[in-house]
């Protein structure tokens, strides 16, 4: 029985406002479960783990196969993640674990990676989902399925992005009103 007790349902927001611990992406997906605790997702890397109810650890049930002995099946704080992480960008290449026997494969999809920055960049430049999907099935060996998930991922980081620089505006325009208004009131009293 572990000491750690993991948290059991994750609000789907979780998964939009999460950052993967492996690779730093911010499309994490929430996996539910009807008999286990939920889990969050990376579509970029690959991992998956559920979340501590304090917080401060985590269980990963899919890794990296170069990190699987370390992580996979264990609750590891972030310190050890942290830790972990810095030896893996030490190792040697030829020190690495293969991903497969006998397949020496990386095991992130670089087309789905490509179609991921791809789909960013259309958003971001003010394209519609529509003609995202379109340029996206043209070009990419992708399911339907995969697309959307894109799409969706792309749709969610653009909106952040907005929020955080709408935030900015907001914040120098409240600044703005504040310098205006104490000018104000510095000439009512002058005068």
């Amino acid at each position: 029985m572990s000491q750690y007790i993991a948290i059991n349902r994750f609000p789907d927001t979780w998964g939009m406002n999460a950052r993967c611990p492996v690779c730093k992406s911010r499309t994490m997906k929430v996996i539910h479960f009807d008999s286990s605790a939920d889990q969050l997702q990376c579509p970029v890397c690959g991992v998956s783990f559920e979340v501590e109810e304090k917080g401060e650890h985590i269980f990963f049930t899919q890794t990296p196969l170069d990190l699987e002995i370390q992580l996979k099946h264990h609750w590891v704080s972030r310190q050890e993640l942290a830790h972990e992480l810095g030896n893996r960008s030490q190792v040697v290449p030829s020190q690495q674990i293969p991903l497969e026997k006998g397949n020496n494969q990386p095991k992130g999809n670089p087309l789905r990676a490509e179609a991921v920055r791809r789909a960013r960049k259309l958003v971001e430049l003010g394209n519609s989902p529509a003609v995202v999907r379109s340029a996206l099935s043209e070009s990419m060996q992708l399911t339907d399925y995969a697309i959307e998930e894109i799409i969706s991922d792309a749709v969610n980081v653009h909106k952040m992005k907005q929020k955080e620089s709408n935030k900015k505006y907001w914040v120098i325009a409240a600044g703005a009103i504040v310098i205006v208004i104490l000018i104000i009131f510095v000439l009512v009293l002058v005068l």
